[in-house]
């Protein structure tokens, strides 16, 4: 069945919510994952496995997988507010594709936030990169919008991010072997310190757990959010809003292993509505043999903040 937008209307429920009874990032990203999986299962079906799934994908041991994603936040509903999401898919080059979601208040139809990803065709089993097979492009068209629409546009949603590093030798150095310069990147220390001041970003270290876990047998990216933001410092967290996080997932995890986490201020995109203050992150799975370790995720968060706030993560020096 040719199902090119998928609508679905929810109410915003008590567990959804943070102490301002308003929906957390978190949730909205669980929500893309939920109306991206229906979407899918109602465009391609169910396999065997349970996964939503194009039958030629399945034969040739082919998966989609998210490699970036992109939220714009205008307003987060309150708790009981009721929300319209739409979604819908688009082909992206030959190894990829593309998802877009926009988000609206059921009642008045004013615009609270848009959404985009970008996913790769990896081989199931060795995870290698692979081209998109000619004949999975030709049915993938059939369930595009014409013309293609992007909820955000396609340069600000690839944009890339900036790298963070730590100083010196030391575990988890983020973008190690990718060709970028020690000197573009500013770094926090990892080992633990007690964060005394309101500004001041605090390191990261946490234990994935069980229930990190998805349905895919890895840590879900949600979870690569909340370790992410959880560095932020209190004087932004408490007093400013998110507008907007942009990650790039580049390796997996799972159950028992440590997250370390990297984070300094860095300049706003023009493009986000609000944001006058952001942070680069980087969460790092650190090499048992005391080497550089492997780059889970890099992302960056947009926050709108009072102006004295501002000012002052504009002088602050890593």
């Amino acid at each position: 069945m040719r199902v090119l937008l998928s609508k679905s209307t929810l109410g915003v429920r008590a567990y959804e919510v943070g102490p301002d009874q308003r929906m957390t990032v978190l949730t909205v990203a669980n929500l893309l994952q939920e109306a991206a999986g229906n979407h899918a299962v109602a465009m391609w079906g169910r396999s065997e496995s349970g996964f939503a799934s194009d039958p030629r994908l399945t034969e040739l041991g082919l998966i989609f997988v998210m490699a970036r994603l992109c939220i714009d936040m205008r307003r987060y509903p309150r708790w009981g507010e009721l929300v319209r999401m739409e979604t819908w898919f688009q082909a992206a080059g030959r190894v990829g594709a593309e998802r877009q979601w926009l988000l609206q208040a059921g009642n008045s139809g004013e615009i609270l936030g848009r959404a985009s990803a970008q996913f790769v065709m990896l081989h199931a089993a060795t995870r290698k990169l692979v081209k998109m097979p000619s004949s999975v492009r030709e049915t993938s068209a059939w369930f595009q919008r014409s013309p293609p629409l992007s909820a955000i546009a396609p340069a600000q949603g690839r944009a890339k991010l900036p790298a963070v590093r730590s100083k010196g030798a030391g575990v988890g150095a983020a973008g190690a072997g990718r060709g970028e310069s020690s000197e573009s990147a500013v770094a926090l220390p990892l080992s633990p310190s007690r964060v005394s001041t309101p500004l001041e970003v605090a390191p990261l270290a946490v234990t994935a757990r069980r229930a990190d876990m998805d349905m895919n047998g890895h840590v879900n990216n949600v979870a690569y959010l909340c370790w992410a933001l959880e560095s932020v410092p209190e004087a932004v967290h408490g007093q400013g809003t998110l507008r907007g996080v942009e990650a790039d997932f580049m390796a997996e995890s799972t159950a028992g292993q440590t997250i370390e986490g990297l984070a300094h201020a860095t300049p706003a995109p023009d493009w986000i509505e609000g944001g006058n203050a952001a942070f680069a992150h980087s969460l790092v799975r650190p090499d048992e043999g005391g080497g550089k370790g492997t780059e889970l995720a890099r992302l960056r968060s947009t926050w709108e903040v009072p102006e004295d706030v501002a000012a002052k993560l504009r002088r602050t020096k890593a």
